[in-house]
């Protein structure tokens, strides 16, 4: 089986393949300063919960933007499964064509996700992931990643304007029916809700014009559900995008 971790700037993802099959997936907070004692015996807890073993998992692969546990995470490798993890790495290794300026500068998770992108759905295509950041990256029609664009992410942005106003008190963003909110909290919801969602709309479509062909849009990422009746150009949603890449990449680069 392989283990497959992606982690991310709030939330780190793991799961469990077995040969193309994902046995299992589960979610914990990233924390700078967890050691691989705490992350390790969370992940036993979480894996034994899902019927599976430690000394069921043969490889593991790991796609973080967070440099700071890279060494955490090798310790938690070797500590609990006796196994050496392989660290998707931009720039050092050549996953996919990238026309970057500096291909080294591409987050890990971004290549990974094109990498799923261009494996399972073709190309050309637009991959936007709704995470602590709101990234769209592009691959071209011959499969290059082309680069892309960054936003703060729905969250971030959300903590930033209720820090920032003392008037306003803080609300889950969600789906909003009416644009034209009746309420300060209904307000809220709309800007944040309708507001993406235009954003998101308005970049696809420039981008789009940019690309030779009809693009495939998908989406990914822990905020993707919130626009699946909002952005209509959006074709295809996949919250497992990541962690089928690194199980694509795993394949073709380690074994």
């Amino acid at each position: 089986m392989l283990l497959v971790i992606d982690v991310g700037n709030t939330t780190t993802v793991f799961g469990v393949f077995h040969d193309k099959e994902l046995k299992g997936q589960w979610h914990l907070s990233t924390r700078k300063d967890s050691t691989s004692d705490e992350i390790g015996i969370l992940m036993m807890q979480l894996m034994s919960a899902g019927d599976i073993q430690k000394e069921q998992v043969t490889g593991i692969i790991i796609s973080s933007v967070v440099p700071s546990l890279n060494c955490t995470l090798r310790g938690m490798s070797r500590e609990f499964f006796s196994l050496e993890p392989y660290f998707v790495q931009a720039g050092l290794e050549e996953y996919i064509p990238i026309t970057y300026e500096k291909p080294d500068e591409v987050g890990a998770d971004r290549i990974v996700n094109a990498v799923a992108a261009r494996y399972l759905y073709g190309t050309p295509a637009i991959i936007i992931d709704f995470g602590t950041a709101i990234t769209f990256c592009v691959l071209s029609a011959d499969g290059r990643y082309l680069g892309g664009c960054i936003f703060p992410g729905i969250q971030t942005s959300a903590s930033a304007l209720f820090k920032a106003a003392e008037k306003l008190v803080p609300v889950k963003i969600e789906e909003s029916a009416s644009i034209i909110g009746q309420s300060t909290k209904e307000a809220i919801q709309s800007g944040f809700y309708w507001g993406f969602s235009a954003m998101v709309e308005g970049m696809v479509s420039k981008i789009a014009e940019q690309l030779s062909g009809s693009p495939k849009v998908i989406a990914t990422g822990g905020f993707a559900y919130l626009f699946k009746h909002s952005c209509p150009n959006i074709h295809i949603f996949d919250e497992l995008l990541t962690l089928k890449g690194l199980q694509i990449i795993y394949k073709d680069k380690v074994t």
